[in-house]
């Protein structure tokens, strides 16, 4: 999971076929299968809340990829990435 918020260019995205409108898969004139780029379903906390893995459209960074940082204060553990700024040679 990416530790900070990643770019439009650059989002974290899963490359899937492509299919047909009869749910075949669709190729490229070269004859290699045609290739796109979908978000993630959101996941899902052990009480059964869902967990958004993007950020909505109307945020300031609309349909990005949370970081891990941004997941925790959605959750009330603002402290731990607080200190986790604060100390140099933490790894997280």
């Amino acid at each position: 999971m990416p530790k900070n918020i990643l770019k439009d260019d650059h989002n974290w995205l899963i490359e899937i076929t492509k299919c047909t409108p009869d749910s075949k898969p669709a190729y490229n004139p070269d004859g290699t299968l045609q290739e796109i780029k979908i978000p993630m379903k959101d996941a899902t906390l052990p009480n059964g809340q869902p967990q958004p893995l993007y950020f909505d459209e109307n945020s300031e960074y609309p349909g990005i990829f949370k970081e891990m940082a941004q997941i925790l204060i959605e959750h009330g553990y603002d402290e731990i990435v607080i200190k986790k700024k604060r100390a140099k040679y933490f790894k997280f």
